[in-house]
């Protein structure tokens, strides 16, 4: 029996006797084709405890998915506070014979290489730490050191590691290259049931009244480019543009989101439904839509993104991370531009052809990542890394 052992920088809700529970993201779905290949699931996560869950939150343990709660903290500071238990549980995971999985990049498992001395462990890597702690992007004194620091961190993981998985076609895999002697492939972690693709693109609309923009994004820290979305939302309606935006997604900018629209004369314009579970009511928003904007200053490849080529969304993107991969170069914008992106709304939205095109050209791209197609490039990536972990056990024993 060989158990994998997950380490994850997302925060999860617990309950006492109810079990763990996600609000947006990473439910007990999540987990279940690790358990094609493994025995059973642990995830290594920071664990909030509350006296009961919410509405629409969903249960990420179950049958062969355990967590390993650690201690919950928020930010680099709370972070340093809990950091000697945080050091005392991952040395007692890194001390027991599972298989290793870190989703990086991710300051637990930086704080976890050190313990891993002999084990072999592999990596999922989602993210890159050069983007993330970009100017505009982090406000922190100590940003270029984090910087500096979790671009060393990643290349010397990817140099160790047994097995690497990226998410991109290439945009990783140039900065952070894997070992000699690491196997190495490409694998999205989206999940897209086959029964959320659109039969058929959608035709381009035409004269509509008003128009339906969506973005799905968190609101924990400033990549995501909220701020920038929303200027460009005024800029079009200054200019006769009928828009409406819906924004899906919460965190700690949120108010300050919600100030900047009422400054703009947006309020009225602009919807925050905050966090929605996963599945059909996200599913449902996205058909809803004329056109999806990611305005992201960072990424990796986006989930929300390709959710929206899967419903045959027209879909605008800036020029980071893995979002070229996924979007024509027309359909792209720059980073930080908020007078291209508003120009880029208008010209799409005026061009019935060009919508119809765009939906045409994303459900073909987001068939790429359709669950069934994914499962074998991840059983391929878990069996490689139960192998190594069996072998390793042998020669340990």
């Amino acid at each position: 029996m060989v158990q994998v052992a997950i380490v994850t920088d997302y925060r999860f809700f617990g309950v006492q006797d109810q079990g763990i529970w996600t609000p947006t993201i990473h439910p007990y779905a999540f987990w279940k084709p690790y358990l094609d290949v493994f025995d059973q699931v642990m995830v290594i996560a920071r664990v909030k405890w509350v006296s009961a869950p919410q509405e629409n939150w969903q249960r990420s343990d179950g049958q062969g998915v355990s967590f390993y709660p650690l201690p919950y903290y928020l930010g680099p500071w709370q972070y340093m506070q809990k950091l000697w238990t945080l050091r005392r549980k991952l040395k007692h995971i890194a001390q027991g014979s599972q298989a290793l999985i870190l989703r990086v990049p991710s300051q637990l498992a930086n704080t976890f290489l050190p313990f891993l001395q002999d084990h072999p462990f592999a990596l999922e890597v989602l993210g890159d730490p050069y983007d993330v702690f970009a100017p505009n992007v982090i406000q922190h004194p100590l940003r270029p050191f984090f910087r500096w620091y979790g671009v060393r961190l990643l290349r010397d993981l990817c140099q160790k590691a047994c097995a690497v998985s990226y998410v991109t076609q290439n945009s990783l895999q140039k900065r952070y290259v894997p070992g000699r002697s690491t196997w190495a492939t490409t694998c999205s972690d989206v999940q897209i049931p086959n029964e959320c693709f659109a039969a058929q693109p959608r035709t381009g609309k035409s004269n509509a009244s008003e128009w339906n923009l969506l973005t799905i994004a968190s609101m924990s820290q400033t990549y995501k480019g909220i701020d920038l979305l929303i200027a460009a939302v005024g800029k079009c309606m200054s200019q006769g543009l009928n828009l409406k935006l819906v924004i899906i997604g919460d965190g700690i900018y949120r108010q300050q989101y919600e100030q900047q629209a009422y400054n703009l004369g947006l309020d009225d314009r602009i919807q925050f439904k905050g966090h929605l579970p996963y599945g059909p009511a996200i599913f449902q928003e996205l058909r809803q839509a004329d056109l999806f904007v990611l305005a992201s200053r960072t990424e990796g490849l986006p989930k929300a993104l390709i959710e929206a080529m899967a419903v045959g969304l027209p879909c605008l993107g800036s020029e980071v991370g893995g979002i070229p991969e996924l979007l024509a170069p027309e359909d792209l914008f720059p980073p930080e531009n908020i007078s291209a992106l508003s120009e880029k709304i208008a010209e799409i939205l005026k061009n019935p052809s060009h919508l119809a095109q765009m939906s045409q050209r994303n459900l073909i791209k987001a068939n790429e990542y359709r669950l069934d197609r994914l499962q074998q490039k991840q059983q391929e990536f878990y069996q490689y890394i139960r192998t190594v972990t069996e072998t390793w056990i042998r020669r340990k024993s």
